[in-house]
This record gives C-alpha cells, sequence and structure tokens, in this order.
C-alpha cells in the first residue's frame, strides 16, 4: 500500500496525472507555422553558415578581424549582409556566421551551398521555451 491505496490504485491516479500534466503541455505549446523545413518557424531572409577556416587565418593574431572580412566576401557574394560571427581561436577549424539578406531563406541557402568555402548552411530557426517553473 501507498499513502494508504492499494498499489493499482496508485498506479491509475498517477497514470492520470501524468497524462493530465502532458494534454496541458500540449495545448499551451506555440503552433507550428506551416510550410517551413523540420516543422520549426524560420526568419526570413536568415541563414546561420558554418565557414572554414584557411590556415593563414587560423595562424594570424588578428584571426578574428580576418575571418570577419572573409564573411563579409562570402555574404556580398550572395546578396547578404553578417550580423554576428563567432571568435575564433587558433585550434579553431571552422567559425559560424549569421547572414541577412532579402531574398527568401530557401534562395540564400541554395546560393550558400555553391561556395566551397561553407561547411554547412541552415535556416534561423525561430525556438520557444516555456515559460520558467515556479521553484519552491
Amino acid at each position: 500500500m501507498v499513502n494508504g491505496l492499494p498499489k493499482m490504485m496508485s498506479l491509475i491516479i498517477m497514470s492520470a496525472l501524468l497524462l493530465g500534466a502532458a494534454s496541458v503541455a500540449c495545448a499551451c505549446a506555440p503552433q507550428i507555422q506551416k510550410g517551413t523545413e523540420k516543422g520549426a518557424p524560420v526568419v526570413k531572409g536568415d541563414a546561420l553558415v558554418l565557414v572554414r577556416l584557411p590556415d593563414e587565418v587560423r595562424a594570424s593574431s588578428e584571426r578574428n578581424v580576418l575571418f570577419a572580412a572573409l564573411c563579409g566576401e562570402i555574404a556580398k557574394s550572395v546578396g547578404a549582409e553578417v550580423v554576428y560571427v563567432s571568435p575564433i581561436y587558433e585550434d579553431s577549424l571552422s567559425g559560424t556566421a549569421h547572414f541577412k539578406s532579402s531574398l527568401e531563406t530557401a534562395e540564400i541557402i541554395e546560393r550558400l551551398k555553391k561556395d566551397k568555402r561553407v561547411i554547412g548552411v541552415s535556416p534561423n530557426h525561430i525556438i520557444r521555451i516555456s515559460s520558467p517553473a515556479k521553484v519552491r
């Protein structure tokens, strides 16, 4: 017996409570925007880009400035602008950048995939988290 109830009754009550909590969580979850890759909505014209670092950039003490310039060249070649670049370290083989364009997201991604300096590219997905729970 658990808290004065038979084990089976306790399991049924616990299951019902968990099912109810899951239902509430699903009902409160944001709706997925239709027509987006992987189901999550994306920021129009934004792309997150993984860029291969040339050896001369990695070896330079000015690697962050050189990486920003490299990202600027790549962005300009596809009709975009750089919003953010990650810091680069001596042992970095790649860096990330956030590009913004007036083009559709799919178009900017297709253009970036053709650049040999780009390792990978993805849309900038909008991720939401639920409000924090109260902790006592």
